[in-house]
């Protein structure tokens, strides 16, 4: 009876063994089920498609002009060696210059400074010329000649914002300098306000 017992409970291990097993194997071979998405994310994925083909027909070809605006006024301000620019929706600017792309962090600072002012004068002209925005038409130049390493350049920038002036409608632009020299001998006295010493400048 002894041997049979253990014969018994030999079996009775093996057997649950074998059911361990087997329901293991059965777990590992389940495909999971796909999870849903829910509706409400359904919903909102589409709503973005939708939105997003609502802003490309609205938006049209304005970033394609202003981005040849830039260019230009970007070459007339002193940046000759500039061949493409584009400005994407998320204000970041992407250039080519002298054939190889860069970005407008790794120009130099005058062409940074000449970059900022040929943007905002393009969001003003196209504006105007699409009806669109809400720009003052107002432009502050503070210290330039901090960005520019020449008098000659600095005179240079000056020259083409006074011919920018002249050519954009509703366009005032106001310069604040230390160098009252280079700003008077270039605007001309009757253009400049200006105060040395100790004198206020209001």
């Amino acid at each position: 009876k002894a041997a049979s017992s253990a014969t018994f409970e030999q079996r009775r291990k093996a057997e649950l063994e074998v059911a361990r097993l087997e329901g293991a194997l059965k777990e590992r071979q389940t495909v999971a089920k796909p999870a849903t998405v829910p509706p409400d994310v359904a919903l909102v994925n589409a709503a973005l498609a939708e939105a997003k083909k609502a802003y490309d027909a609205g938006r049209g070809d304005i970033l394609d002009r202003l981005n040849a605006e830039i260019l230009a006024l970007a070459r007339q301000l002193g940046v000759p060696m500039l061949e493409e620019v584009n400005l994407n929706t998320n204000a970041s600017l992407r250039l080519t210059k002298g054939g190889e792309p860069t970005t407008f962090s790794a120009v130099t600072a005058g062409e940074r400074l000449r970059l900022r002012i040929a943007t905002a004068i393009a969001l003003l002209r196209v504006g105007q010329e699409r009806g669109l925005g809400r720009h003052p038409g107002l432009l502050i130049v503070d210290s330039p000649a901090a960005e520019e390493v020449s008098p000659d350049d600095l005179t240079a920038v000056l020259s083409e914002l006074q011919t920018i002036a002249q050519e954009t409608e509703g366009l005032q632009i106001i310069v604040g300098s230390a160098n009252a020299r280079a700003i008077v001998a270039q605007l001309g006295e009757q253009w400049c306000r200006s105060a040395m010493g100790d004198d206020y400048l209001w």
